[in-house]
């Protein structure tokens, strides 16, 4: 429960710390349009909008069997961190929907 804690306040920390829009969800939004999982480990979903912003639908887990925590991350067109995001994705269109890989520790 802690650790599952650390990470949610650690992704509305850097929220905060980057100008991105953080809202924490009790579930993800399930359009239909969510990726199968994939042999690669993901943490989440990526989804750009029309207007180019970057949509990542992170979960964070406290272990198996513990509680599960989930987080919208949003980065606008002209976020400083907009294009690594975009090169972590390995690219995204909009409409597009892509698994997120981990970030490296």
């Amino acid at each position: 429960m802690t650790t599952l804690l650390m990470r949610l306040w650690l992704c509305a920390w850097v929220a905060l710390t980057f100008g991105m829009t953080t809202t924490l969800m009790a579930q993800p939004p399930n359009d239909g349009q969510r990726p199968k999982p994939d042999e690669v480990p993901t943490i989440g979903v990526a989804r750009m909008r029309p207007d180019g912003t970057i949509e990542l639908h992170l979960r964070a887990t406290a272990g198996p069997g513990g509680p599960v925590g989930h987080g919208l991350l949003e980065y606008p067109p002209g976020h400083p961190r907009y294009q690594e995001v975009l090169r972590h994705l390995g690219g995204l269109k909009p409409g597009e929907v892509k698994n997120v890989p981990p970030w490296p520790d």
